[in-house]
């Protein structure tokens, strides 16, 4: 039922925004201002955190922002401010700001509803807006339910989207939002949870007990997307892989890369292949399923490589766009190497399991800028909710198996 809701009001707002191609978002331009509009027009307030030479705060402003659905969302109900982060490091201080660009959506007596690093997707990020919504919704209906006085009703601005009904948004759970910290009587106006406790960081040897399909809802802490086609989707895909990390890594240096041509005119040496091979080898499977993996990380576009530019690494077939592409993953492939060739990283810690991952749940991480794939959208949910504590596990595995691999180099 919290699910349907949330959906609900994503197709509300969505549809609120088409009929404008040209909004902009109205931001306000002081925090205690946003706040007494906030009191004033009965709206939630969407404080903005972002800081220079951030290249994912440059993207949302030149994608999800410049969206019509977003800002008509945004404007019908919120009231936005935006807030340098390094320019004001106390107050990135007060909202537990560590990750740019980062929302954190609050009433206006304090409670905070939402605080996640900001999607880059238009859909996804009203989705955050409209998670907001329904656990605002809830908290009201729970406080009616329990008999406590709630403030008069205000008549709710025309242009103010309805909020879902008590009988939608309720659930048997109490909301989810962390516990909301005491602030000083002189600090500002609002006060915000610090966001959920770090788990320890994990490790090939020791894996969360945490399942991925614990993950529910659309609250999106870490949403570095990779690009989607025209309607924000990414077309269905899958992987197929078999063996352990380190056998899917077998042919990792990078000084042995070689083109497809010189590749298929090698004949195996180890024994165990020569064993399975009497003829012509095995064309090796296409990396990111033919895409220009140089595309996706620096540009965010999903462009189909040239078979005639074609590097053999990690036992993939890697395809480019251009020759400029290609030039540049041969002197350095690591930024571009989807990290464990493509395999579900949380699978592979929380279940001891190589699991393919698939183009449609990809994800950019915002710290190393790599490419990580999910089989499902729960694992890769999972992931953006707890990605601190894969990234440097994830990379140690995918170093050890590239030194196990060629010794010595």
């Amino acid at each position: 039922m919290r699910n349907a809701a949330i959906y609900l009001i994503v197709f509300t707002l969505t549809s609120l925004g088409a009929h404008s191609s040209h909004a902009q978002i109205a931001w306000e331009g002081k925090l205690r201002d946003a706040h007494a509009k906030a009191k004033q027009q009965g709206k939630l307030m969407l404080l903005h955190f972002y800081t220079d030479n951030c290249i994912y705060c440059d993207r949302l402003e030149a994608g999800a922002f410049r969206s019509a659905s977003v800002s008509q969302s945004i404007n019908q109900n919120f009231v936005p401010v935006k807030v340098h982060g390094t320019k004001n490091p106390k107050l990135a201080e007060m909202f537990k700001v560590t990750k740019y660009p980062t929302d954190v959506i609050v009433t206006t007596d304090g409670k905070a509803l939402s605080h996640s690093v900001s999607p880059q997707q238009p859909d996804r990020y009203i989705a955050m807006l409209a998670e907001a919504q329904v656990s605002f919704a809830k908290t009201r209906s729970t406080l009616a339910s329990a008999g406590q006085t709630a403030p008069p009703a205000k008549a709710a601005p025309a242009n103010v989207a309805p909020a879902p009904a008590a009988n939608v948004a309720m659930t048997a759970t109490t909301p989810t939002a962390t516990p909301s910290t005491t602030m000083a009587p002189n600090s500002l106006p609002v006060q915000i949870p610090a966001p959920g406790a770090v788990a320890p960081s994990a490790s090939p040897a020791a894996a969360s007990s945490a399942a991925p399909s614990a993950v529910t809802g659309t609250s999106r802490q870490n949403q570095f997307m990779l690009p989607g086609d025209a309607t924000g989707r990414v077309r269905s895909a899958s992987v197929t892989k078999s063996g352990s990390v380190q056998a899917s890594l077998a042919s990792a240096r990078t000084g042995s890369m070689t083109l497809p041509g010189d590749a298929a005119t090698k004949q195996p040496t180890d024994n165990a292949t020569a064993s399975k091979t009497t003829d012509a080898p095995s064309k090796p499977e296409l990396a990111i399923q033919g895409y220009c993996a140089v595309s996706v990380v620096n540009r965010g576009e999903w462009v189909e490589g040239k078979p005639e530019l074609g590097v053999i690494h990690l036992g993939k077939l890697y395809l480019f766009a251009d020759k400029d592409s290609m030039e540049l993953f041969l002197s350095d492939p690591i930024p571009f190497t989807p990290m464990l060739n493509e395999i579900d990283v949380v699978r592979f810690f929380e279940e001891k399991k190589i699991v393919p991952g698939k183009r449609e749940w990809g994800v950019i991480d915002p710290i190393h800028n790599r490419m990580f794939f999910f089989a499902d959208e729960a694992a890769m949910l999972h992931f953006e909710k707890s990605f601190d504590r894969y990234l440097d596990a994830a990379i140690e595995v995918m170093d050890q198996a590239i030194e196990e691999a060629n010794p010595g180099v």
